[in-house]
């Protein structure tokens, strides 16, 4: 999954209706992007390895994970909302899991 699908996603998550062509869909499209690779950092620093490019629950992990920052930014939410730190808990596990039966 590109990039640019990434970002789509998570425009038509969070509702949002711009594009890059005017100059504030400009920003909020790099705004939008800095959140994708801020998300990609921080599950990445929870011991995750992501291919985001090759497997879409990856992709989609990254996406909820950008949607959660850019609300908790928003809203001020201070918890993580329970399914995204379920399926973080999970693809660790599940990764730990492949990783010792190796």
């Amino acid at each position: 999954m590109s990039e640019k699908d990434l970002l789509d996603m998570l425009k038509i998550d969070l509702g949002i209706c711009v594009t890059g062509e005017t100059v504030q869909g400009a920003r909020i499209e790099k705004a939008l992007k800095n959140y994708i690779q801020l998300a990609e950092s921080a599950i990445t620093c929870e011991g995750i390895q992501l291919d985001t490019y090759d497997n879409h629950e990856d992709a989609m992990l990254v996406m909820m994970y950008a949607g959660y920052l850019y609300r908790k930014r928003e809203a001020g939410a201070r918890y993580m909302p329970k399914q995204l730190r379920y399926m973080l808990n999970n693809r660790l596990f599940s990764q730990k899991a492949r990783e010792d039966a190796e």
